[in-house]
């Protein structure tokens, strides 16, 4: 239902009409892929609070009366559903990303076999305002061969889960079934000397 009467022109064009605007609560996380991009991407989840479905489709984003970003909704969501939107990437977060792919040793005289350790470092910079909940996904090698082994050392014995339906979102750590080590953490705002 449309609070107030609306005028509706005739002309064969799109007119848009206000149905209602609503204020839900939401938190709030930034996810980044440091490997892939340095962006931060701002993602809100959300609980729909009102007595209205929400239809799927594009939407504006507003955050405290500002246009922030425009979006997606991906499917209906019903009263009292979680949902999720991403909002657009945030200049604030800064990633540094470093790999360094180094020989560890060789051995073998008739059969050579060789070790490489693979390493990566993440440094994340909240220049923000307040302190950030971050998830960071770093790509672990996986081998499709039996005479190539991979050993995650740090975090050790991280293994996929059997079944993604039952996978601990919330976990600090995870291993994805796409070999993605997937980890939580806070960053603090930085904050200068006076």
């Amino acid at each position: 239902m449309i609070p107030r009467k609306a005028t509706i022109i005739a002309d064969g064009k799109q007119h848009k009409v206000t149905v209602n605007i609503l204020t839900l609560p939401a938190n709030f996380e930034y996810t980044v892929a440091p490997k892939i991009g340095l962006s931060a991407y701002l993602g809100a989840n959300m609980l729909n609070v009102s007595s209205y479905p929400i239809l799927p489709g594009p939407l504006n984003v507003f955050m405290e009366g500002d246009f922030v970003a425009k979006s997606i909704i991906w499917h209906m969501v019903s009263p009292r559903e979680s949902f999720g939107i991403f909002l657009g990437t945030d200049d604030n977060i800064k990633t540094v990303y470093t790999f360094d792919n180094k020989l560890k040793k060789e051995s073998g005289v008739f059969q050579k076999t060789a070790s490489r350790e693979l390493s990566s470092r993440i440094i994340i910079t909240n220049n923000s305002k307040k302190d950030v909940t971050m998830v960071v996904y770093e790509h672990a090698p996986k081998s499709n061969s039996s005479q190539l082994v991979v050993t995650l050392v740090e975090p050790p014995d991280l293994k996929p889960p059997e079944d993604y339906a039952k996978i601990n979102m919330d976990a600090p750590v995870l291993l994805t079934p796409s070999n993605n080590v997937r980890w939580k953490c806070f960053a603090k705002r930085k904050t200068t000397g006076t």
